[in-house]
């Protein structure tokens, strides 16, 4: 069983209903969840999208699918960066100041 078949199974969705948010046939997502087709990055963030959506909550691709080793260290960076992002805090912009014409003669 696949990661994705078991997150799916066990989230208790119809996978046409699934596939249809995500933007995917189904039978895609059959192939997919039994492991007879590769999806690729976009199709993995569609899915992990439409899981958010759906769940109300933030679905990790990492939840659905297993990565190889450089993906799981790419992914973690994207992680801490967007933590280290998060907890910046944040600069305040200056106002523009009004700029005044010179008067032509």
């Amino acid at each position: 069983m696949t990661r994705l078949e078991q997150f799916i199974t066990e989230w208790g969705v119809m996978p046409s209903a699934f596939a249809r948010k995500a933007g995917i046939s189904r039978q895609h997502l059959l192939r997919i969840r039994k492991g007879t087709a590769d999806p690729t990055r976009e199709v993995m963030c569609g899915l992990a999208l439409a899981a958010s959506v759906m769940r109300n909550r933030r679905v990790f691709i990492v939840e659905m699918f297993e990565l190889t080793e450089s993906e799981q260290l790419a992914h973690g960076l994207l992680i801490s960066a967007k933590m280290v992002l998060f907890t910046m805090p944040t600069m305040p912009i200056d106002p523009p100041t009004p700029r005044t014409r010179r008067r032509s003669r």
